[in-house]
């Protein structure tokens, strides 16, 4: 397959940096590397056997060299995958930002490593009420209970409680009215203070 240029050996078309100092180089058939022509981690490398696949190769490959110099090296792949979403609907440099967006928005959810103590099980050994303190600098007193299913999880499976007393290995707390059905509406209700 000939470039438009008319070259029929194998060239770069494009060539540009990342945010961070990383060369970017888009191929005629539409493959992405960096220098020297070795492909970046989770960057699919594009082989395309027909005009067509070229065709849907180089769309992706320009809305990705669009932006290229916004983003770190890092970015790369979730802008890969925003550019392939995009060329497969519209080509717009406009859609491929939303979808990089929504992407990042989605990858950067509030995540908070919980460590359980069980409190009750059934007769089968199966935990059905057990709780965990949150992350003291961020959320002081707090205790998020998980009735696992069980007799208390009617307004929510997650319920948050506040500690107001410590003595020894006994401690006192009280509902603050907060359940939640899922960890991530949680997660996503604790990240707003």
């Amino acid at each position: 397959m000939s470039c438009s240029c008319g070259n029929t050996d194998q060239h770069v078309i494009a060539r540009r940096q990342t945010a961070d100092g990383y060369e970017v180089n888009l191929w005629e058939n539409g493959a992405i590397t960096g220098a020297m022509g070795i492909g970046f981690r989770s960057v699919p490398l594009s082989r395309p056997k027909t005009q067509e696949a070229v065709d849907r190769a180089l769309t992706l490959g320009h809305l990705l060299m669009g932006d290229v110099e916004l983003y770190d090296a890092t970015d790369l792949p979730a802008l890969h995958t925003a550019a392939k979403r995009a060329a497969a609907r519209d080509g717009l440099p406009e859609t491929m930002r939303r979808l990089f967006t929504e992407q990042a928005s989605a990858r950067q959810q509030l995540v908070i490593p919980l460590s359980w103590r069980p409190i009750n099980t059934n007769n089968r050994g199966e935990v059905t009420e057990r709780w965990a303190r949150l992350p003291a600098l961020r959320w002081p007193g707090l205790v998020v209970w998980d009735f696992c299913g069980s007799a208390g999880s009617s307004g929510g499976r997650y319920q948050v409680f506040h500690r107001i007393h410590t003595h020894g290995k006994d401690e006192t707390v009280v509902s603050t009215g907060l359940r939640f059905r899922s960890l991530r509406d949680l997660f996503d209700h604790l990240d707003t203070y």
